[in-house]
Order: structure tokens, then C-alpha cells, then sequence
């Protein structure tokens, strides 16, 4: 595949991302929540963008839009895409990677959290657009680029600005449903942190939810083990600073003892702790 001519393809839709948005007010709730119900079905339709807006503060003017795509690319054959669009000014970031020069986004599993201090934020200006791919299919190959393809649930990770005069940034995700020839994308709800520069964690959704306040639990590290000590039992799960899980384990009898194994990276590790829908987050950095 060309994935000059792919990208530059792609360049001419991030005069559509700006046309399409505008500025955002903040709410006033903790953690803002959106089902899209019923949930969007976006289909490939070549040379026409089929979208659905993402406006996490709910003020009728969306910061990001996800969209599908497709078209023939010479020496290539069919191309199908599954975006995540912003507007340039939103000085826009999303938890992604660079793959031979071009940007994929990362798909996160449920659990992993958003936040300021994630190491791989992408900024989506920086190609000179205002887009980077959920998804890229080549179905007359067989192959498909990008980490959603998967048929399953995954997130998106996003930081964005929000307000007018003097703006602020916000840490949020979209819930995504991508099918493996990248025909397909499924946008199903998303979330944001209205407290600004403060993260939140995937499914996080503020509805029935609640922060588990830091007087129950605290977390230690011995060596390659993450000590878990609580006042109520409940889940853990480690994820890496990747987003990907490492670990998983119950607190029993108020203490539990995750073992990173020997190979462990040295690094920041996320610790979710979860009791009957009650949730926390808490980061430890293994040196």
C-alpha cells in the first residue's frame, strides 16, 4: 500500500473537520455522559464521509466527529477507514502511534485511564490534519492496519479544549465497534472529565458510578508486587502505560497481592480498584 498517497488522500478532510465544528462551553457535572441511543452504524460509502458527531459537553457543538470512509486508491483498490476527526483549533490529542509515518489511534480495553500523564498522546495536527485513523482496510489484500478491527468493544482516548476566552483541557473517551475489513464502525457512547486537566477511566460513565473515595483503599509497591490494602473487597486490575492489562486480582480479607512477574518493565502502572460499581484509580511507577 502507498501510504503517501493514502495520507495525502486523506489531508483534504481536515477542511470538513473544521467546517463541521465549533467552539464548546463546560458543564457543570463532574463526569459528563452520552449513550448514543440508538447506537450509530457507520457504513462505507466511497468519496461521501458518514459520521457521527461527538459532542461531550452536550452544547449542540461537537469537539470530534467519527466517521467511515472509503475510495479507490490506484495500485491499490478499495480503501476503507475508520476516522476520528477533530477540529485543528481544539488543539486536539488522542492516545495513539505513528506507523511509518502515519497516525493510528490506540485501542484501549475497558479500565484504563485517560489522563495527563499517559506518555503516548498523539497530537492530530501534527501530520498537518486534523484526523488519524481508527481502522484501514484493504480488503482485495487482506490486510488491514490499526488496532480496532477486532469486532469487539474498545476505546478511544482523547484530551481536547473546551470554552471560549481562555479554554481548558479535558480528558475523555469514545466506545467503538469496528468490524475486521474496516467496513464498519459502531459508535456506541463516550464520556468526558468536566473538571479540566483531570482524567478519567474507559467506561468510566458518572451514571450509577462513583469515585471510591481514597480513605478506603491505598496501594504500595514490594519489589515486582503491587499491594492492594482496602477497607471492602472488591477487583483490581494493573494496566501498563500502554493501556494494556498486565495484572488482575480480589482484594480478600482487605489486603490483596498482585505479582507483576520478573519481566516486569520499569514504568508508570495504573491500579483500578472496583466494589459494586464504585470505582478508583490510582498510578504507581515501578523503577
Amino acid at each position: 500500500m502507498n501510504k503517501t498517497l493514502l495520507k495525502d488522500k486523506l489531508k483534504s478532510y481536515s477542511a470538513l473537520a473544521t467546517a463541521v465544528f465549533g467552539t464548546a462551553a463546560v458543564a457543570e457535572a463532574q463526569t459528563g455522559y452520552t449513550d448514543v441511543n440508538p447506537d450509530a452504524t457507520l457504513t462505507t460509502i466511497n468519496d461521501s464521509l458518514t459520521s457521527q458527531d461527538i459532542d461531550f459537553d452536550g452544547d449542540g457543538n461537537p469537539e470530534m466527529i467519527i466517521g467511515q470512509y472509503g475510495f479507490v486508491l490506484p495500485n491499490a483498490g478499495q480503501i476503507n477507514l475508520s476516522l476520528t476527526l477533530f477540529q485543528p483549533n481544539d488543539v486536539a490529542a488522542l492516545l495513539g502511534y505513528d506507523d511509518d509515518g502515519y497516525p493510528y489511534i490506540q485501542a484501549l480495553a475497558s479500565g484504563v485511564l485517560v489522563d495527563p500523564a499517559a506518555t503516548n498522546w498523539y497530537d492530530t495536527t501534527a501530520f498537518g490534519g486534523s484526523q488519524a485513523s481508527n481502522s484501514v482496510g484493504l480488503p482485495q489484500f487482506s490486510v488491514t492496519y490499526g488496532q480496532f478491527n477486532t469486532g469487539s468493544d474498545l476505546y478511544v482516548g482523547a484530551r481536547f479544549l473546551l470554552g471560549s476566552g481562555t479554554p481548558t483541557t479535558h480528558y475523555g473517551w469514545v466506545r467503538l465497534q469496528v468490524n475486521a475489513t474496516s467496513t464498519t464502525t459502531i459508535v456506541k457512547d463516550y464520556a468526558y472529565r468536566i473538571n479540566p486537566n483531570t482524567g478519567l477511566v474507559t467506561g468510566q460513565t458518572g451514571v450509577g458510578i462513583n469515585e471510591m473515595p481514597s480513605n478506603v483503599w491505598f496501594v504500595a509497591l514490594n519489589g515486582k508486587n503491587i499491594v492492594v490494602s482496602a477497607k471492602e473487597e472488591g477487583n483490581v486490575t494493573v494496566v501498563d502505560a500502554t493501556g494494556r492489562k498486565v495484572a488482575t486480582g480480589t482484594v480478600v480479607n482487605g489486603i490483596a497481592e498482585i505479582n507483576l512477574g520478573e519481566d516486569a518493565a520499569a514504568g508508570i502502572y495504573v491500579v483500578n480498584f472496583e466494589n459494586n460499581g464504585v470505582m478508583g484509580s490510582k498510578k504507581v511507577i515501578l523503577n
